[in-house]
């Protein structure tokens, strides 16, 4: 996805007052940016692992800047609900590839049957 475009998008759900919108963009806009130029700096944030910090981390922003402007007074209670939520929803998304590629660890347990379950779990109503 080209920046530049996700970029002119973000302007214009602002200025048309579309803000759930422009966070959704900002987000994945401030992904890119640091998966491209944050990376060199801090390699870090060029692995899957990093984006998905910083995914979360903007997601986390997102959802507390909605939930104060709809008039919600701010809480750490509140930050850590959505701290969990996002983690939450993440690894729920990151499930069965997780299952797919799991190999035993060093210490012997085989923990791909669990992730399978869990999925399982995760994807009934």
């Amino acid at each position: 996805m080209d920046p530049t475009i996700l970029a002119t998008e973000l302007l214009k759900a602002v200025s048309s007052g579309q803000y759930v919108l422009a966070l959704v963009a900002g987000v994945t806009l401030g992904t890119i940016l640091m998966r491209r130029f944050g990376a060199k700096r801090w390699p870090w944030f060029g692995t899957p692992l990093g984006s998905i910090v910083v995914a979360i981390s903007g997601s986390v922003g997102g959802a507390l800047f909605t939930a104060l402007m709809a008039g919600t007074p701010f809480s750490w209670p509140l930050v850590l609900k959505l701290v969990i939520e996002a983690v939450l929803v993440a690894g729920v998304a990151l499930l069965p590839s997780a299952a797919a590629t799991a190999k035993p660890s060093p210490s012997g347990v085989d923990i791909s049957d669990a992730l399978k379950q869990l999925n399982e779990v995760a994807r009934k109503p």
